[in-house]
């Protein structure tokens, strides 16, 4: 960049310095004009000297001259447009309503202002109430394109007369000041400030500009507008739709509608089928029917096929045979999704570069602001635009110039079904009122043609608005959101439509599965006491409050929350950063070999995050070396360069949260920058006002060293650098926001593979540089970021807990591989989860490519042996089953969602350990007598071979996981920050005395009245010793049926849960574990060798591992059981299952001999139910005492040494047998089992006669 001017050094002072005649600074919009009218017209001045000659008096009164006339130009420049812009703004429908909308607006609190489309409301109703006196406006949009174009628009109209008062605010964007009295910002960004401030106190008047598309976040910020409305009796909303369906918002807020016409010219619609049969889904005279009387409105799923482009081509041909050349007039084609628009620009692009007379743009929500604000702008005389949208140009961008619209008919949405958790991505038939729409952007500026890929009888059958967002979406944020800004019960929320009682309730399940929601069901508690107003004790958690914060989905905001507390927050932070945004890897055509190899570099045999975590490592070492241009690289790597800006931002967001909330150290080596751009390290940086300070002293007052670190600095070749960066940063955002009208070209519709180097660290080039890359080059250090984010670093311990961090977030997305994958062919793998059989995995998964990483280990069986006559050994004959060796598999997969296209599929899928995994996240665990057979939340099954080993584990991973749980609550206990801690039903007494406790890893147990429990002491006296609360354990030595290790899961569990009375201590061991050692015992935890596998469990092998059925509901007189409360027990049954033990709320023993529990008293059995713990009141100068009469238990560590002994694998007796007569109808479906010792080993089993005689044969 040449930063030389073109004028003298002395013209320079006289224009600039400190008494200068010019009003406007360096660097600024004006001066750029100014350098370029002053390089002018001293190039005519040269020879006539006709003003005066530029060396005169060092180029002084030239400078002034020219400066003068520039004056005057710009004066008559600013004259002729404002007589434009009044001209145009007077020919808007709009105009002839302007006073009746301000007056409406002063005397309703509510208004709704309906236009058609072309009538002029988003922009000139902010301008018109700007200036009728409303000084802070807000005006929300549905997307962020709306946001640029619209400020830019209003800008310009009002020629920029207010400045900085016109703003647009966006995620990680925005030009908002302290002066901005309109602000233009997404709907979920005033949701968000909504969060810090209840009332929106910043704003009097709040514009929702496009309500009718119904987006779940419109939705719901209507209604906590008419909460707002209520309580500030000086806010004013206006809301702005289209004509259709105005009646539904009008009524919901009782409010007066203006109704303007829309400057519409005639569009001729013609009707060109490209399918000769119509869709039956859509016409067939039954369907219309069933849907007709089924009363709920739903998309209408459309015909699958893939997308024909010889249709589209027959209409550009048409156009240009027909059109004269010299006639503007560009094609809007709205298409389905970006595959579709990625399709047919390929093709198209080859019929643009033959031709020379159109060129092909894209236009959807993923593009940067770069590639979407192309399509506003001039084609070159004789070319035409061709865009390529999705829906995003039905109603919330206006392109000028549009005279051609091609309507495919089609859009995708996304459904969720609440039973199954499956998200369908799937084509349906649009609406008439979209087609309405579409069909307008054809007329906003002349005479147009609209060309429907469709018949008119099936644009007759069309629904007749689109379906609410709200309707067919996960409503999990939803409600989060709902309970953490204080607004009530979710299911009592005042929507304009509301959701399916079903799926309120269904997402509210989840959102307690998660740890974020705690308290009873409202619904089973109003239908038990038969009042529907009571108040339900749901409330959200410490855990909630943040992942309502965290501007991600909440399984990525638990997986990261979780993440803070391990020494792998980093790589956390990056997958949880990677996760959030699109998938960065474009599609690629077959013939593109080289751009797939150097993707399979990247892969990672440990899964998908893992990859994207490799990609960003790669992208950020090229940064960082700086020998190869970035966006070259991405190029050869089939990379969308964008997604990896946004991670950058992303991350450094989530840093800011969790340091903010949960108190994490944020590197600020990343994320600060210096006033003038230039990056210092960590030692040398100072806070921004002390520099400003150290700026401001005079240079005379300076000393030498002073002025020589001055001038030293001024001159480092590293700030001149990045001055120029910030310079030019500065000048490109501002011809961005220009509105001179640009020029295309048509390298701008071509997506060629050329590898141009227009970036490179090399000042020669610096002009060429992106706006993402100076950005990115000015915020932050690509080599501090790079290590902390490189995954070459990471050790096999750091990918597993990685792996296990992850999965705490995402539990319970697991699912298994089939049992035949290993027969089947590549592109025929399918996998299980719990809800859906038979998923496919995304076909750019490295699964999908590598099954052979998730089939089964193979294990040789040992070959059966048997006793000879003479009291010898011999191999028994060989058989199918002892020549295959033995299948064990022992991962799962891990994925963050179940998404269906055409066919189901697994998305961000990931390998996990399986039985860490089960031990630490699984919300039931049912474990038979022996310790060996473990039931995984009713659909999985682990296997353990050695019972001493499966005490050790089973003990270990519920100490990890109560530990876990312990860390995480001394984290979050003061999470507050401005959001509710309560409903607004709450009484506010009990909002005084609410204890902070907290779910995460699904520990949790209702909190009910002790009896004989002490309540902690509110007060004491000086001579008093301060009381605490000391945790009892339960006594269970009277027990002996009960193995030791589950009575060692009972005491780790009372001793550390965060679920007890307010102000009692958990255990020393609990309270002194620290984070790091956290991560360092989780590590250990999984290098142990497990010896187990995983299956899908096969109800028939239960009783079989049990010894009978346990899963047949009993009650306490006819086949024992324990009696739990039904608000623990997280099955729904309301009574015990047979022979059930709840060791801890989350694990279930199973006893040998259920009549063992039959027989006991009440009283003696009341000593099994699962209640939280008990708890007496101790002071600091007591002894010690006693905590429980069972066994004085070791710490639990020494369990990772398999060569110590083991206490908790001791034999202990398994009870009476159980006789004929006392088994039910469950017990009779297989053969009695009766307790036999096996005369080799010495084990005591319960087992069949055939079963003891084969373990007696295979004993050694």
């Amino acid at each position: 960049m040449d930063m030389s001017i073109p004028w003298p050094r002395a013209a320079d002072s006289a224009l600039f310095g400190r008494e200068g005649k010019a009003e406007f600074k360096r660097h600024s919009g004006e001066y750029g004009e100014f350098r370029d009218f002053y390089i002018k017209l001293a190039q005519r001045n040269q020879t006539s000297k006709q003003i005066v000659d530029v060396s005169t008096d060092n180029g002084v009164p030239f400078a002034l001259k020219a400066l003068a006339l520039f004056a005057q130009f710009q004066a008559k420049k600013q004259q002729a447009a404002e007589a434009k812009i009044e001209k145009d703004r007077n020919s808007l429908p709009v105009k002839a309503f302007e006073q009746s909308i301000v007056d409406t607006v002063r005397n309703n609190r509510v208004c709704l202002i309906a236009a058609d489309t072309g009538a002029g409301k988003s922009t000139q109703v902010p301008q018109y109430l700007l200036a009728a006196g409303f000084d802070k406006i807000a005006c929300t949009q549905p997307r962020r394109i709306a946001c640029y174009s619209l400020a830019k628009r209003v800008s310009y109209e009002s020629l920029n007369v207010y400045g900085s008062k016109i703003a647009y605010q966006v995620r990680f964007e925005g030009t908002k000041t302290a002066q901005t009295r309109i602000l233009f910002l997404t709907e979920g960004l005033l949701l968000r400030q909504f969060a810090s401030d209840p009332m929106l106190s910043a704003y009097n008047v709040i514009i929702v500009d496009e309500v009718h598309e119904r987006h779940i976040s419109g939705d719901f910020l209507l209604g906590v507008l008419k909460r707002i409305v209520s309580l500030r009796p000086d806010l004013h909303i206006v809301l702005m739709s289209a004509t259709i369906n105005a009646t539904l918002f009008s009524k919901y807020f009782n409010a007066p509608i203006i109704e303007i016409p829309g400057r519409m010219f005639p569009v001729k619609i013609e009707y060109l089928p490209i399918d000769p049969e119509e869709d039956r889904n859509l016409v067939d005279p039954r369907l219309v029917s069933d849907r007709a009387k089924s009363g709920i409105v739903s998309s209408i799923q459309a015909k699958p096929g893939k997308i024909r482009t010889e249709p589209y081509l027959k209409i550009l041909e048409r156009i240009d045979q027909i059109v004269p050349a010299h006639e503007r007039g560009d094609l809007l084609v709205f298409l389905s999704g970006m595959n579709e628009i990625t399709m047919l620009a390929d093709e198209l692009r080859s019929y643009a570069s033959f031709t020379r007379r159109w060129i092909i743009l894209k236009l959807h929500s993923s593009l940067s602001v770069q590639e979407q604000e192309k399509v506003f702008d001039v084609a070159p005389p004789g070319v035409r635009k061709c865009i390529l949208s999705t829906n995003i140009a039905e109603t919330s961008v206006t392109i000028d110039g549009v005279r051609f619209i091609i309507d495919s008919g089609r859009v995708k949405e996304m459904s969720f079904d609440s039973t199954s958790r499956l998200s369908r991505l799937s084509e349906f038939w649009i609406s008439q009122s979209s087609a309405k729409q579409r069909a307008g952007r054809a007329g906003r500026t002349g005479p147009g043609e609209c060309y429907r890929f469709y018949t008119a009888n099936e644009f007759a059958q069309l629904n007749a608005f689109p379906v609410p967002e709200i309707l067919r979406t996960p409503l999990e944020p939803l409600l989060l959101q709902t309970m953490a800004y204080g607004l009530g019960d979710p299911r009592e929320f005042d929507f304009i439509e509301r959701p399916e009682g079903k799926a309120l309730e269904s997402a509210m399940d989840g959102l307690k599965r998660l740890g974020a929601v705690e308290g009873s069901n409202s619904m089973k508690s109003r239908a038990s006491t038969g009042n529907d107003n009571q108040t339900c004790g749901e409330r959200l958690t410490a855990l909630g409050r943040v992942l309502a914060i965290l501007p991600m989905d909440v399984v990525l905001g638990k997986m990261l929350v979780l993440g803070s507390i391990s020494d792998v927050v980093d790589a956390t932070i990056v997958m949880a950063a990677a996760l959030t945004v699109p998938n960065p890897f474009v599609k690629l055509s077959e013939s593109r070999l080289d751009i797939s190899e150097n993707q399979r570099t990247l892969e990672s045999k440990y899964g998908d995050p893992f990859t994207l975590t490799n990609l960003f490592s790669d992208w950020l070492k090229v940064k960082a070396g700086g020998r190869e241009s970035s966006k070259n690289w991405c190029k050869r790597f089939g990379v969308e360069e964008q997604r990896l800006y946004e991670m950058v931002k992303l991350k450094t967001q989530f840093e800011q949260v969790l340091a903010q909330y949960l108190g994490r150290e944020q590197e600020q080596s990343e994320s600060e920058d210096s006033d003038d751009g230039v990056y210092r390290p960590p030692s040398s940086r100072k806070r921004k006002r002390n520099h400003r300070k150290r700026e401001a002293v005079p240079e005379e007052e300076m000393d030498e060293e002073a002025k020589l670190k001055r001038k030293m600095y001024w001159k480092d070749p590293e700030y001149i650098k990045r001055k120029e960066q910030r310079l030019l940063l500065e000048q490109q955002k501002r011809a961005q926001s220009s509105t001179k009208r640009k020029f295309l070209r048509f390298e701008d519709g071509d997506e060629g593979d050329d590898q141009t180097e227009d970036e490179s660290k090399g000042a020669e080039t610096l002009q060429d540089l992106s706006v993402h890359h100076l950005e990115f080059s000015l915020k932050h250090d690509a080599s501090a970021l790079l290590s902390k984010s490189d995954t070459a670093g990471l050790t096999k311990r750091d990918v597993n807990l990685i792996r296990l961090v992850c999965c705490s977030g995402m539990y319970p997305h697991l699912a298994i591989a089939d049992d035949a994958n290993r027969f089947r062919p590549d592109s025929e793998q399918v996998y299980h989860t719990k809800s859906k059989r038979f998923v496919k995995m995304l076909p750019t998964s490295i699964f999908a490519t590598q099954p052979e990483l998730l089939h089964p280990k193979e294990v040789p069986r040992p070959i059966p042996t048997k006793e000879t006559s003479d009291n010898t050994e011999q191999p028994e004959k060989e058989t199918l089953d002892t020549i295959r060796p033995k299948q064990q598999l022992t991962e799962l997969i891990c994925y963050l969602e179940l998404l269906e296209t055409n066919k189901p599929y697994l998305t961000n899928v990931f390998r996990v350990p399986a039985a860490p995994v089960c031990l630490l996240f699984a919300q039931r665990l049912d474990v038979n007598h022996d310790l060996t057979h473990v039931i995984v939340d009713s659909w999985l099954h682990l296997h353990f071979y050695n019972p001493q080993k499966s005490a050790r584990i089973l003990v270990l991973g519920n100490w990890l996981r109560v530990a876990w749980d312990h860390v995480l609550a001394r984290r979050l206990k003061n999470v507050k920050h401005g959001l509710s801690t309560r409903n607004d039903d709450q009484d506010l007494a009990d909002s005084e005395t609410e204890d902070e406790e907290i779910e995460v890893m699904g520990t949790r147990v209702q909190e009910t009245a002790q009896s004989g429990e002490t309540k902690p002491s509110q007060s004491h006296s000086e001579d008093t010793a301060p009381t605490f609360q000391k945790r009892v354990a339960s006594d269970w030595t009277e027990f002996n049926f009960i193995p030791v290790s589950v009575k060692r899961l009972r005491y780790d569990w009372e001793m550390g849960t965060t679920q007890v009375a307010e102000g009692a201590v958990a255990a020393d061991e609990f309270e002194e574990f620290e984070e790091f050692e956290l991560s360092k015992r989780l590590g250990e935890f999984l290098d142990l060798d497990f010896e187990c596998s995983v299956e899908r469990l096969r109800m028939q092998d239960v009783p079989n591992w049990f010894g009978y059925d346990p899963f047949k509901t009993d009650t306490l007189s006819g086949g024992g059981g324990t009696q739990v409360s039904s608000s623990i027990h997280q099955t729904g049954a309301q009574q015990p299952f047979k022979g059930e033990l709840m060791a801890t709320p989350y694990i279930h023993y199973y006893v040998a001999n259920p009549s063992t529990l039959k027989n006991l008293g009440l009283k003696t059995r009341s000593k099994l139910d699962m209640v939280p713990p008990k708890t007496v009141a101790c002071t600091v100068s007591t002894v010690t005492e006693k905590e429980t009469e069972g066994t004085q238990w070791t710490t639990v560590f020494s369990l990772l040494d398999e060569s110590a002994p083991v206490a908790v694998a001791e034999k202990v007796p398994l009870g009476p047998a159980l006789p004929p007569s006392v088994s039910d109808n469950a017990a009779e479906s297989v053969v009695p089992r009766m307790l036999k010792q096996c005369p080799k080993c010495g084990k005591d089993m319960l087992a069949t006669t055939i079963e003891f005689l084969k373990h007696k044969r295979m004993c050694k």
